[in-house]
């Protein structure tokens, strides 16, 4: 495909572009990868490596234009990568980490001008001769979970060539992440997906009345973002559990997790229906899995609790949702949006207002590199991209495939919730309920109704 002149944004990477436009230099999108590298660093094979990343991957090098109005892609050529490097050496050793700390701060909160770039920086600070960190940010509109382990590969190959005095032996990449985002709008200009989007406009039909949550403190006129993060763990007993129900009732731990949260919510709102946002990872097709770029796409799920159903059929309901949503999963979030046209507002998503998301795919490990320690730096986050967004992530040797009685592995992650609507008082209690659902809805006595007071209202 040619690449002269702009070309179409996806429809992700236009979701992101709209929310920087309502509130500019929002360091809720900007994605840390903070590493401290202890042992004998080569900074010129670092730079060069930084170079040949963004030569290599279009997408580090894009620009988000809108001339008109409508978001583009404009490619630059590859340049060099800039790499200040702040030397701390000459402070006190308490000093230097303290001034880490504050220039780590500093640099998560910079924010990014998507259309004049760049969309990754560099910065590396010197805490002793063998003793550095590496400050990368990039812009969540050209960059995902996914990507973060394709970029720490490609990382690694090019250090590893660079600092040996090797040419790398990286094949050039088929198709890009532009190819991608035209080749997903023919998709949906031509019809292939219409019978997608009717699926979701029948699905979400009167979606605009469902609640929301109450709130601790009124709607901000203009969110900041300020947010926390709890921590969450599910303990291996009840994981155990969890497995036992999947199997015997043949439903996911997905689907068990979201119906817990989902008796949580409307024990909240005091209603018997909730929706609740979804994440997947919008790489249905084989040529975007080892591409660089933001792919990751949003379903929103209803978890209806009337009628009073027993355990196995509010499950099974919320697994029939879960595996219908996975099947329309092509149709992106903001074509459904345009579909129903709720009212937009500034304060929440269109179409939730609490996030679950179960990671399947490895956590971060950092880039491995012979010869040097790598461990991430905390960012310390102090913002949200959701009100309400349970994260949490199965142990390793649950994702590699282990027989589920040789694994007793803890499901841990974290609630990130608004400081500026919430109390943690509040949000507590909301884990609270989440941990009571999932303890009633696995009880190896396999009671056949549900509590008769789930959903009817907070305490």
């Amino acid at each position: 495909m040619p690449r002269a002149g702009a070309l179409p944004a996806s429809y992700a990477q236009e979701r992101l572009w709209f929310m920087d436009q309502l509130n500019p230099g929002d360091p809720r999108y900007n994605v840390p990868v903070f590493d401290r590298i202890r042992g004998p660093l080569d900074i010129g094979a670092l730079s060069r490596t930084l170079d040949a990343l963004v030569a290599r991957h279009e997408v580090l090098r894009t620009l988000i234009t809108a001339p008109d109005g409508v978001p583009r892609q404009e490619i630059r050529p590859p340049q060099p990568v800039p790499l200040p490097l702040v030397d701390l050496t000459g402070l006190p050793q308490a000093d230097r980490e303290a001034e880490l700390a504050r220039l780590v701060r500093e640099e998560y909160r910079r924010p990014f001008d998507l259309a004049e770039g760049p969309v990754l920086r560099a910065h590396l600070v010197r805490l002793d001769p063998q003793d550095h960190a590496l400050l990368l940010s990039l812009h969540h509109i050209v960059h995902d979970g996914w990507s973060l382990g394709l970029f720490n590969d490609d990382f690694a190959a090019f250090y590893e060539a660079f600092a040996t005095g090797r040419e790398p032996d990286l094949a050039a990449p088929s198709v890009q992440y532009a190819d991608y985002a035209v080749w997903q709008r023919r998709l949906l200009d031509e019809g292939h997906l219409d019978d997608q989007l009717a699926y979701w406009k029948s699905k979400l039909a009167g979606i605009v009345e469902l609640p929301l949550l109450s709130t601790d403190h009124p709607w901000p006129a203009r969110p900041t973002g300020s947010g926390r993060l709890l921590p969450v763990s599910i303990p291996a007993q009840t994981v155990g559990e969890i497995r036992r129900l999947c199997r015997t009732s043949g439903v996911t731990p997905f689907a068990v997790l979201l119906t817990a949260l989902g008796v949580a919510l409307c024990a909240h709102t005091g209603e018997r229906e909730v929706t609740v946002g979804a994440d997947v990872a919008g790489r249905t097709a084989a040529e975007t899995q080892e591409m660089l770029g933001f792919f990751v796409n949003q379903l929103t799920l209803r978890v209806d609790l009337s009628g009073g159903p027993t355990r196995r059929e509010l499950l099974a309901r919320v697994h029939g949702t879960v595996l219908e949503a996975l099947s329309h999963q092509d149709v992106p979030f903001e074509r459904v949006v345009q579909a129903l046209n709720p009212p937009r507002s500034r304060r929440h998503s269109p179409l939730f207002q609490t996030k679950l998301v179960l990671n399947n795919t490895p956590g971060r490990s950092g880039v491995e590199l012979p010869g040097l320690h790598i461990e991430p730096v905390p960012a310390g986050l102090d913002t949200t991209r959701s009100d309400v967004a349970l994260i949490l992530q199965e142990s390793q040797d649950v994702r590699d495939g282990v027989s589920p009685s040789d694994v007793d592995g803890e499901i841990t992650g974290f609630l990130e919730y608004s400081t500026e609507l919430f109390e943690e008082s509040t949000v507590t209690k909301l884990l609270d309920d989440f941990a009571h659902a999932l303890k009633d809805l696995t009880d190896p006595a396999d009671l056949a109704e549900l509590p008769d007071d789930l959903g009817t209202g907070p305490a």
